[in-house]
């Protein structure tokens, strides 16, 4: 979508600029720094379970930067958004965090909705890749990979350079009209910005959060 076209109802607003963010953020702890942090002061520490697997915080944090470079390497850039089309598990984790670390916005995406809806959404996002288990018509000719995909182990999984996505999320809703919206934070992936959210939710520090509808257990609260 050109920015001299006009947007279909419903289509999210940019809250950035494609490509590498080569001019200062806004101020505060990105998301993928204060990740970084927790592996380095505690690597061996449960980061995620998912019904017999687990992955610790050092696992958690080599995948998604070998991810975010796979991302990147496919044109991913700063702004852009990731659809993640797969459910609640430690692979849907890992996405979010790699589009973060990418400086992209992710936009989760459930797995079960009608594939005319999903084309819809994507349509409106039009985002730089999607990931999951969908057609080739549903991604309309965008970069696609599937839930399980696994990046080239010859990739760097070392750190990647700190980034902060311009918003933490791209959600969707009906809307009052019954046609998909997307509905892009307000707030950047900043530590700051979005730690009042546990505050409301009673998520202590180091706390332990369920997620039923996968059966999974993941550590929150940072």
């Amino acid at each position: 979508m050109h920015a001299d076209q006009p947007k279909p109802p419903g289509a999210p607003v940019h809250q950035g600029t494609p490509g590498h963010q080569d001019t200062p953020g806004p101020e505060g702890t990105p998301f993928v720094v204060r990740f970084a942090e927790l592996a380095s002061a505690e690597p061996d520490r449960l980061a995620l379970t998912c019904d017999d697997v687990s992955i610790t915080r050092r696992g958690l944090e080599s995948m998604s930067n070998r991810l975010a470079r796979d991302l990147i390497a496919r044109g991913v850039r700063h702004g852009d958004f990731v659809s993640i089309v797969v459910p609640n598990s430690i692979a849907f984790v890992v996405a979010e965090l790699a589009s973060w670390k990418a400086g992209a916005v992710p936009q989760p995406l459930s797995p079960k909705l009608p594939v005319s809806e999903l084309r819809e959404i994507i349509d409106l996002t039009e985002p730089a890749l999607v990931i999951g288990d969908v057609g080739a018509e549903v991604a309309g000719g965008r970069a696609l990979l599937p839930a399980d995909h696994q990046p080239d182990p010859a990739l760097d999984d070392g750190p990647l350079p700190a980034v902060v996505s311009p918003a933490w999320k791209a959600p969707t809703s009906g809307g009052s009209t019954g046609r998909p919206k997307v509905i892009v934070a307000g707030r950047p992936a900043l530590v700051e910005e979005t730690d009042l959210s546990a505050d409301v939710f009673g998520i202590e520090h180091g706390g332990v959060v369920l997620v039923p509808l996968a059966r999974c257990r993941t550590t929150r609260r940072t």
